[in-house]
């Protein structure tokens, strides 16, 4: 038996009526084929990719994890081949982790298949749904002018009184940190 030169990489599994339109899809990470789309079973659609062994293999993977530069082009080059199907018209996707990856197309199908009641329940609670990132930065209070430093100040708390959805609420309120009022 002749020992394979390359693995398939996965990048979503996508849920659309026909198959997901590849015009103008990303060329995908560095070194793989252009993305295909490939019946999982009914609507569902795995995107994937062939990728040489000498460069993902495990042993070469592992080597190149420490280059933030080369891990950090591959995670966006797989995002944008993902993003890429999240804009086409009803369909919904579910993006899989950095670096999946299978022997063979056909154990990509069988593994994927074998999780398919979860993958569309999880399609169905997210679709008609979008993801937002958000980023909040701030200055550190030490560079602002005339605020005081972590290290100056002393430290504050505020309890949070946050009851789980549908529980009654509790027979108190917080009125002040730390203290306790009776209703």
């Amino acid at each position: 038996m002749a020992k394979r030169s390359t693995a398939v990489y996965l990048y979503c599994v996508v849920r659309a009526v026909r198959a997901p339109s590849l015009a103008r899809v990303p060329a995908g990470i560095p070194g793989a084929t252009r993305p295909l789309a490939h019946r999982l079973a009914g609507s569902l659609w795995l995107i994937t990719a062939d990728v040489p062994l000498d460069v993902y293999g495990p042993r070469r993977l592992e080597a190149r994890l420490g280059d933030l530069e080369w891990v950090s082009a591959v995670a966006m080059a797989h995002e944008a081949v993902v993003e890429h199907f999240t804009r086409l018209r009803g369909a919904v996707v579910i993006p899989t982790k950095l670096f999946t990856m299978f022997s063979s197309l056909e154990k990509a199908i069988e593994e994927v298949g074998e999780g398919r009641a979860s993958i569309e329940r999880a399609m169905k609670h997210i679709a008609g749904s979008e993801e937002w990132g958000i980023r909040i930065s701030r200055k550190s209070a030490g560079t602002l002018p005339g605020r005081a430093t972590r290290a100056t100040r002393p430290a504050r708390r505020r309890p949070i009184a946050v009851p789980p959805v549908g529980a009654p609420e509790p027979p108190y309120r917080v009125a002040t940190p730390g203290r306790r009022v009776r209703r």
